[in-house]
């Protein structure tokens, strides 16, 4: 590990991944309200199979809240409503990688918890809009927090679902 300052220190972790460079695995919750991966989603549940069409998929959301994201990990942070999920996807997967990320005329962040009960957490992936690049997606549920930077700064946004790399 190096720095650009020859006697600066600083601590730093060094993760080794067999995952797109583009995923930002998340550990598990840590402190905080804990998101309730159960409950109903805000905006209801979208079922895909593997070649869906149209792509994207798209759903309106007002993104934010007022729990601090609780996970850990890169790309982690932001307000979300803990309580319950803005959207759950319901995903058959096939050969193709799924591309969760989200459109908003401001910042915002993504949490997304897989069907493997694993997290991943996206912020500023693609300008200030959070992505999350699945190679091999799993098939089953994945459950879907926006965040945004402010606690109850409430925005509009659009949570997209793709076989296509955003553009």
């Amino acid at each position: 590990m190096t720095t650009y300052n020859a006697n600066a220190q600083t601590a730093a972790t060094v993760s080794i991944t067999e995952r797109d460079a583009t995923d930002a695995t998340a550990d598990t919750p840590t402190n905080g309200r804990q998101p309730d991966v159960s409950a109903q989603p805000v905006y209801g549940t979208v079922s895909l199979s593997a070649g869906f069409s149209p792509d994207p998929q798209i759903t309106k959301v007002q993104a934010g809240g007022n729990d601090p994201n609780p996970i850990s990990g890169a790309g982690c942070s932001g307000y979300i409503n803990a309580a319950r999920p803005d959207l759950d996807v319901n995903y058959t997967a096939g050969s193709y990688p799924l591309y969760i990320y989200v459109r908003a005329s401001s910042d915002t962040t993504l949490l997304v918890n897989l069907p493997d009960g694993s997290w991943v957490c996206s912020d500023d992936a693609s300008g200030q809009d959070p992505v999350i690049q699945l190679a091999q997606p799993p098939s089953g549920n994945y459950n879907v927090w926006v965040g945004t930077y402010g606690a109850g700064a409430m925005q509009q946004a659009g949570i997209y679902l793709s076989e296509v790399a955003p553009k």
